[in-house]
């Protein structure tokens, strides 16, 4: 058996490099889109056309047989959004490179800003009984001088 050295789908790569950005996913998948559009992979009225089959699509799916009385308007909207993202993410990881990705994720997410005297790696709060626990430890193996 032969192991092929990029055993994860792009897609999948991708997707799960992108879920580490919850709140600016959506930026970041905008710009994306950009970037698609306009280096020509997918015209936007064909992506939003595909965008609308495939969310008529996944209502069939879920057994809606009548899809405009079924679902309200804001389930409707967040069924595409969420096909878009995924028809985004799909575009993007078979039709552009990484670094473009990371390039888009850097502009929209330049990454954590520290101040002189920042401890970015201490959270305040942040495993404080951990260490408390740690330093009792260490008391109790240290000698008091009063041996039994």
């Amino acid at each position: 058996m032969t192991i092929e050295p990029r055993a994860t789908p792009k897609v999948l790569e991708l997707y799960l490099e992108i879920s580490r950005y919850p709140i600016l996913a959506r930026k970041i998948r905008e710009r994306m889109r950009q970037e698609l559009f306009a280096r020509h992979v997918i015209a936007p009225e064909t992506f939003e056309q595909e965008v609308r089959e495939k969310a008529i699509h996944s209502q069939y799916l879920e057994g809606l047989e009548q899809p405009f009385e079924q679902e309200s308007p804001e389930v409707w909207q967040e069924r595409v959004r969420q096909i878009r993202d995924g028809l985004t993410d799909f575009y993007f990881a078979y039709n552009l490179p990484h670094d473009l990705f990371a390039e888009n994720r850097q502009v929209c997410a330049p990454g954590p800003q520290t101040r002189q005297g920042d401890h970015p790696n201490l959270q305040p709060g942040a495993g404080a009984l951990g260490y408390a626990v740690r330093q009792g430890r260490g008391v109790r193996g240290l000698s008091t001088g009063r041996e039994s």
